[in-house]
């Protein structure tokens, strides 16, 4: 379509506006930030010195002096804890069961700096931690950690761990790596030895998992059956049905066929 000459030259006032208003929106979202940082940094300074502090958290002994809307802020199970009326307001210090001071301290730090120093030390038991006081932002910190962490002799136990406190992305992850490294981890991990029956048939019957042959699949049976004969010798049929026999070796099968009929 032909451009009048009117139009032609609203154009590049138009496109001029549109920089200049997300310019606009860049330096306003870079001074938030700005501002977002130096508050932070006040209000945990604040905390330190014990000033305008209105309540104190107690943990195995050690006192905390924290202000209640920072942590309220940070965590539905304090916002809860704070606003239901059962914490009266001129009760200071309040007792938090379950919970060490080592831990109470990364979640208070957290609570005012959005960081947390997350560590293979500490991380099995801060992510419970952050789980129970419900702080998704601590939560997401421990597994982003454990996913950098994942190796060969770690990754189902990871998985089975990020399980237990529904860390979906996390289990995902690592159920991944467990499949793209199976063979390796045949070979290297005793992990495997530790699974349910389920989990195994999960393991071995998904459709992405990455085996050359299928000689350590079924090595991978015999040595998850041997490691408990008595207990694990019935689920030998459910376990050969997610290997496929037909692509073994006729010379390997029948030395295996020997072995597995011994069991």
């Amino acid at each position: 379509m032909a451009m009048t000459g009117n139009s032609a030259r609203i154009d590049p006032i138009l496109q001029w506006n549109k920089r200049m208003e997300s310019s606009s929106h860049t330096t306003l979202d870079a001074c938030q930030r700005k501002i977002s940082a130096t508050s932070c940094d006040v209000l945990s300074e604040l905390r330190q010195r014990g000033q305008l502090c209105d309540a104190v958290l107690k943990a195995d002994g050690v006192e905390f002096p924290i202000h209640r809307p920072i942590m309220s802020a940070c965590s539905p199970y304090f916002r809860a804890l704070f606003t239901n009326g059962l914490y009266e307001t001129e009760q200071k210090t309040l007792e938090i069961p379950g919970i060490s001071a080592k831990m109470m301290e990364i979640v208070v730090d957290f609570a005012y700096t959005r960081e947390a120093s997350v560590t293979s030390d500490n991380v099995e038991e801060l992510l419970p931690v952050a789980d129970q006081l419900h702080i998704v932002g601590l939560v997401k910190a421990c597994c982003k950690f454990l996913k950098a962490k994942l190796a060969i002799d770690n990754c189902i136990g990871i998985r089975n761990f990020a399980r237990n406190y529904f860390c979906t992305l996390l289990a995902n992850d690592a159920m991944r790596f467990v499949l793209r490294n199976f063979s390796e981890i045949c070979e290297k991990s005793n992990e495997l030895l530790t699974l349910t029956l389920e989990e195994m048939v999960e393991i071995l019957g998904h459709e992405e998992l990455n085996a050359k042959t299928e000689e350590p699949v079924f090595e991978t049976v015999i040595r998850w059956i041997d490691h408990d004969v008595q207990n694990r010798r019935q689920h030998i049929f459910p376990l050969l049905r997610c290997t496929r026999l037909c692509l073994l070796s006729t010379t390997y099968f029948v030395e295996k066929v020997n072995v597995t009929t011994k069991i």
